[in-house]
């Protein structure tokens, strides 16, 4: 029997059939070009290694971090502008390289019969001529790069491994921060944990596992509680504390989703002080990864739109961590911050390189002192210190707050200084939502000597 197949599947089969020999050529296309990709690279190296076992090589696996930016802004063709100039550098560079496109913003220099350590330093040397922007065809353009370094045989026998390995390198050398990584065995099963934490941390942020206690900050002029730093607490998983948890996040690109699930929990909870007429400002950290992109913002910007907190009610703090990699990224996100009328916090205020650089530059409304400072405040250096940074603050229209205080001297040294604004356990510990309530009700409103308020919260003070 004779069946009749339908015109329109004769058609399908002629586009597929159409699409594979497309395929086909423009693979082989792409296999013959000057730069070959992954595929070619994997053959080359296993052939180099059937051929003479003996011989070493290193490969330098870079990364254009930017290249989406470039793209965006630029246009493709500057991106693809970018990657031909890197790889025309790379070729006078690396004396007898070969070059590979690997994926859309990699590119492999096979070197050979260097070892990791010879190679790292050329690599070093060639990333220098990218640290300020390069001219390629009279556009300026800054590349933003990673190097990792694979060595033939000491990190892996076959194309297979040392094609895993380049990208577990790439992938530390970023989390690190470090312009050029070599290969550590380490990486591997710091991966591997970093993987299993992230499934916790994923866990507990679905299944609202996280919950938030508050630290009091005390006026110690009208003696009354102006204000709350929300921490984050995990008391589900006691063998990973919270900075673990947060570097993991970091490091993996999970750090917006923690920030997001701590801003819920926040507003949440103002909204329930707020009906019952209890209304104070709260801060809370983010990291300096939240700031890269729009992610962050958005969500802020949706959240307060639902809700009856307003948003001069919430603060955010910051550290000079990682700032310093995209200042100007930082300041843009942090004036679009400010513009919404959140407050800026700047935390750990005084053990960076760069404190007062980024109190002018960024658009900061308070600072606070490092507990390093409060320490020693009773020392006349740290005591000018400080009356410095006050003085300072007060001039340009910031407020001051003293962290870490925990003995009455302290407070008697920091009132004489003039700062007044203070968060410590010399109050109180960080309290659980109920028990930050009753310390408010007890405490919040009242006009009471600095020595008295301590007995009124000595009975909440423990909870946490």
């Amino acid at each position: 029997m004779n069946m009749k197949i339908p015109y329109t599947f004769h058609f399908s089969t002629f586009l597929l059939a159409t699409f594979v020999e497309y395929a086909k050529k423009k693979t082989a296309g792409i296999l013959q070009k000057r730069s070959p990709n992954v595929v070619k690279f994997k053959y080359d190296l296993s052939r180099s290694i059937a051929r003479n076992p003996s011989r070493k090589f290193s490969v330098l696996a870079l990364e254009i971090e930017n290249i989406n930016e470039i793209h965006r802004y630029l246009g493709c063709k500057a991106g693809n502008e970018a990657i031909n100039f890197i790889k025309k550098r790379a070729r006078t560079f690396f004396k007898g390289c070969e070059v590979y496109s690997i994926f859309y913003n990699e590119i492999s220099i096979v070197i050979p019969c260097i070892d990791e350590y010879e190679a790292c330093s050329q690599g070093v040397r060639f990333m220098e001529n990218y640290a300020k922007p390069v001219r390629i065809n009279n556009r300026s353009i800054k590349i933003n790069m990673f190097c990792g370094i694979v060595n033939y045989p000491n990190h892996g026998k076959t194309s297979k491994e040392i094609f895993q390995k380049m990208g577990r390198t790439l992938t530390q050398s970023k989390i690190d921060h470090r312009t050029v990584s070599i290969y550590d065995s380490k990486i591997t099963s710091k991966i591997k944990n970093d993987y299993c934490i992230l499934n916790n941390i994923r866990e507990a942020v679905e299944k609202n596992e996280l919950r938030l206690v508050y630290h009091p900050k005390i006026d110690i002029v009208k003696n009354r509680i102006v204000g709350a730093e929300a921490l984050l607490r995990w008391d589900n998983h006691k063998n990973i504390n919270i900075a673990e948890m947060i570097e993991v996040s970091e490091n993996v690109g999970y750090i917006t989703d923690i920030s997001k699930a701590v801003i819920d929990i926040v507003i949440k909870q103002m909204e329930e002080w707020k009906k019952e007429g209890m209304e104070i400002k709260v801060a809370i950290n983010i990291s300096p990864l939240d700031l890269m992109n729009d992610v962050l913002y958005d969500h802020l910007v949706e959240r307060f739109k639902k809700s009856t907190v307003k948003p001069e009610m919430l603060e955010l703090e910051i550290t000079e961590r990682n700032t310093y990699r995209e200042e100007d990224k930082v300041l843009d996100m942090l004036n679009k911050l400010k513009k919404l009328g959140l407050g800026i916090t700047m935390d750990d205020f005084g053990t960076g390189f760069n404190s007062l650089k980024y109190i002018l530059k960024f658009p900061i409304d308070t600072i606070k002192i490092d507990k390093y400072f409060i320490d020693t405040v009773e020392d006349n250096n740290t005591k000018n210190v400080i009356e410095g940074i006050n003085n300072t603050a007060r001039q340009t229209g910031m407020v001051v707050i003293a962290e870490g205080v925990e003995t009455k001297s302290q407070i008697q040294a920091l009132e004489n200084i003039g700062c007044r604004i203070i968060q410590g356990y010399y109050f109180s510990k960080p309290l659980n939502p109920e028990s930050f309530k009753e310390y408010y009700n007890e405490y919040g409103h009242s006009e009471t000597k600095t020595e008295n308020a301590n007995c009124v919260l000595s009975t909440v003070k423990k909870c946490s």
